[in-house]
């Protein structure tokens, strides 16, 4: 039996070993798929073939892209939990308050989006690797503490409670009035408004992902944070580059993708389809 939020959950009510519970469940090796654009209007150097290079520079200088929660691409990103306004009103709490909380959350943290799919998923190479032409890089996980399986939900949950509990107890918090077990109560469902970022609709299960959920206020500490987000070292965020895989369409960045594997020391695969399979299905050999 694989992770279970709704187990995991209670063990954070609980305060039993919740973390050692998820990390439990963190692959050692976890792929991260990177788009090449198409170049081929471009006569020299465009703006496009710049773009491309950069993401190969990131590669070469063991750095990883971190996004901000608005340039993911999926609008619907943290919209599980969902809140009733005219219920928060009634209980006569400021909804602009509980905007700003909501907002808190958002631009908090950075995320960086892996999966445990590199041959038995097409449509991965196809939406993520632009149709087969981009590439694959395998990390692993060196820092699973960062680490956090993605739960795949049919319907979103409302959640007043924990919003309209967090002002009322941050308030007591801050003013100094909060006693221990409100201070418990406060991280319980502080914890429950943060793991709203590893919740998606079902609709994206194929993609098995998990997320690096990476601390905006931590990052500033060694990157300026754009709003959509920045490049931070390997070796912070816990993972190694450990190979890398070209897309079966892979030939522009080829020789600049197998120069970095040998920078890096690292091996470098081509993706193939296996024509003499009765499986659709990819495989990849050593060049």
């Amino acid at each position: 039996m694989g992770f279970n939020m709704s187990n995991y959950i209670a063990m954070i009510e609980k305060r039993e070993n919740y973390n050692e519970y998820r990390m439990k469940y963190i692959p050692k090796k976890l792929y991260k798929y990177i788009y090449l654009s198409d170049t081929s209007d471009c006569s020299n150097e465009c703006g496009i073939d710049k773009v491309n290079n950069l993401k190969l520079n990131s590669l070469r200088n063991n750095e990883f892209w971190m996004s901000t929660c608005k340039s993911l691409n999926d609008p619907f990103e943290l919209k599980t939990l969902f809140i009733n306004e005219e219920k928060i009103k009634q209980h006569n709490y400021p909804i602009e308050y509980i905007n700003a909380l909501r907002e808190s959350y958002y631009n908090g943290i950075l995320i960086g989006c892996f999966t445990t799919n590199l041959t038995n998923n097409m449509p991965m190479w196809a939406h993520y690797a632009n149709n087969h032409t981009g590439f694959c890089i395998e990390y692993t996980v060196t820092k699973p503490k960062f680490f956090y399986p993605i739960s795949y939900e049919p319907t979103r949950s409302a959640a007043n409670n924990a919003h309209m509990n967090c002002v009322r107890l941050g308030y007591k918090e801050i003013n100094g009035t909060i006693i221990k077990k409100e201070k418990e109560e406060l991280d319980f469902y502080n914890a429950l408004l943060f793991h709203n970022s590893i919740i998606k609709n079902d609709a994206w299960k194929y993609e098995n992902e998990f997320r690096l959920l990476f601390s905006t206020e931590i990052a500033k500490k060694f990157i300026n944070v754009s709003d959509r987000g920045g490049l931070i070292y390997n070796k912070v965020l816990g993972i190694e580059t450990t190979a890398i895989y070209l897309g079966m369409s892979c030939e522009k960045y080829k020789d600049k993708l197998i120069n970095i594997g040998k920078e890096l020391a690292v091996d470098v695969y081509q993706m193939y389809f296996e024509d003499s399979s009765e499986n659709y299905e990819l495989s990849y050999k050593e060049i």
